[in-house]
């Protein structure tokens, strides 16, 4: 072969090679985003499987009331307090019916007991929330 097929084919392999590098990296990279953002989703269902599946005691002050989350979107409290939940990346966020809401973190890995202070994502107050029994 005269000099310029060698450099062609040399071009050629270079190029294969180069891209089949970026290739792999972007799928190394899509696969890391995928596999982060599937363990988010498992982490924010275990969570919501937990709140669902419990209640959260929430004390604010002298106030103390019980939230139930329902798998449908909706809550409830035992002090007549309503309104929906769902969750954005990982926050959970609630608005009353009234039209108060916000959002704060999400816990991860709750567990019958866990308690953590927070901000009311309604109110802007700081409070404890517990995870009790139903």
């Amino acid at each position: 072969m005269d000099g310029f097929h060698n450099r062609y084919r040399a071009e050629c392999f270079v190029r294969f090679s180069v891209g089949r590098f970026y290739l792999g990296k972007i799928t190394m990279t899509l696969t890391t985003l995928l596999a982060s953002a599937a363990l988010s989703f498992m982490i924010h269902d275990s969570a919501m499987d937990t709140l669902i599946a419990n209640a959260i005691q929430v004390q604010a002050g002298d106030v103390t009331y019980t939230t139930f989350f329902e798998a449908d979107g909706s809550y409830t409290t035992d002090v007549g307090i309503t309104g929906t939940w769902h969750v954005d990346g990982d926050q959970l966020c609630i608005e009353r019916s009234t039209g108060e809401g916000g959002c704060q973190p999400l816990q991860a890995d709750l567990h019958v007991g866990d308690s953590w202070s927070g901000i009311n994502a309604a109110t802007g107050g700081t409070v404890t929330y517990t995870i009790v029994t139903r």
